[in-house]
Order: C-alpha cells, then structure tokens, then sequence
C-alpha cells in the first residue's frame, strides 16, 4: 500500500494522480508524452518504477466511435482504472485574472482539485479563471495558456506555469510556441489567448479576445 506517502489527495479521490488523453478516429494523442509524465510522476510521488504501460491499458478499451473522446486514467501504485466519455468543448467570452497562494503545487496531475474548485466558487459569473504567481501568467484552472502576437506573429506560453501539460510540450518540442515569463503588466502586447490541453490542440482551442 502507498497511501501513507500520497500527498493532496482528497477523499473524493480513489486514485491520486490521473492523466487525460484524447482519442480521435480510434487512436489516441500524444500518448508517449502522457506515459512519460505519468512514469516521471509515479517515480517522483510513489519511488517506484510505473508499472503500467498506457499502451497496453488502451487495448483493453472497446472504442466505439471516431469522434473526439475523452479517455481518463486514474492511478495509485495499487492500480488504475480508466473510463471513455464524449468530449465536448466550451466557449470562454468572460476571463478572470486570480492571484493563488504562492505555496501552491500542482506540479503533477492530482486528482484532487478542491483548490481550483474553490476558486471558482469564489469567482462566479466567470468562463475561466487565468491563475497568477507573484504577477506572473501561469495558466488557467483547466488548462494550459497561449498567447498570440499578431503583429510579431508570434505564439507563445509563460514559462511559469503550474502544471506542464502535453499538448504544450508537445507544441515547444515541435517549435510551434516559445516560452518566456509573462506578467499581467505585459497583457496588452498580445492580441488572444488560447487554452490548450490535451483535448485541444491549439486549432480547435477555445480562445478569449484580449481587449
């Protein structure tokens, strides 16, 4: 048993950490970067060697349908279970910029997110949250950040943000986005941002006019 070494895990969680992957036309997305955040994460919180093999997890699953699902995978070092449902995107027209505990960590992909879901509670009225460390963009409560320069042409994500997701690693490693540290005070240089996960690659993100 490894459950006296989890940390931030909520009782509304079986599993501590979890990953999101998209599968589309019957295959899934980025999946050597999803096994590699979870064998770095179960290394880091559990000091061990990750025994699963998405690969394999993925063969087991009776996928139905070629339209954009959403597969989750929640683990422990004593098991997994993972789950398909439809994927659906939403539209973000109303943005809020929060300041979080500088002490927070979501470095890895906990399961338990009462922290986020405080925040929102405390902000209604909001289609997203955009979280700041110190004045600096970090991202938003469910997703990377992207920010465009249409005049420089440039896209680009803040070099702080709380979670490294796959689909910006994804986007830095194909040399699609570059990153540097972006503060509040800087927003007005870029045009749009976008929200990117591992559901939405950056043509098909939903994104916010920044005015």
């Amino acid at each position: 048993m490894c459950a006296k070494n989890i940390r931030n895990l909520s009782t509304k969680c079986m599993f501590p950490l979890f990953e999101t992957i998209a599968v589309e036309n019957y295959k899934p997305k980025l999946l050597e970067y999803h096994q590699q955040r979870m064998d770095s994460s179960f290394l880091e919180l559990f000091h061990q060697i990750n025994p699963f093999s998405l690969s394999k997890l993925f063969l087991e699953l009776n996928i139905k349908s070629n339209g954009l699902l959403k597969w989750k995978v929640e683990y422990s070092c004593d098991g997994c279970v993972s789950f398909v449902t439809p994927y659906f995107s939403r539209p973000i027209s109303r943005v809020k910029f929060v300041e979080v505990n500088p002490d927070f960590d979501y470095s890895m992909k906990f399961c338990n997110r009462d922290y986020f879901d405080r925040l929102k509670k405390d902000n209604p009225g909001y289609d997203e949250l955009v979280l700041l460390k110190n004045g600096k963009l970090t991202d938003s409560t469910f997703s990377n950040i992207v920010l465009e320069d249409h005049a420089k042409g440039l896209l680009c994500t803040p070099s702080t943000p709380l979670l490294n997701g796959t689909q910006r690693q994804y986007l830095l490693d194909n040399k699609t986005i570059i990153e540097f540290p972006v503060s509040i005070h800087q927003l007005y240089e870029f045009s749009r941002m976008y929200f990117i996960n591992a559901m939405l690659d950056i043509s098909i993100a939903s994104y916010w006019d920044i005015e």
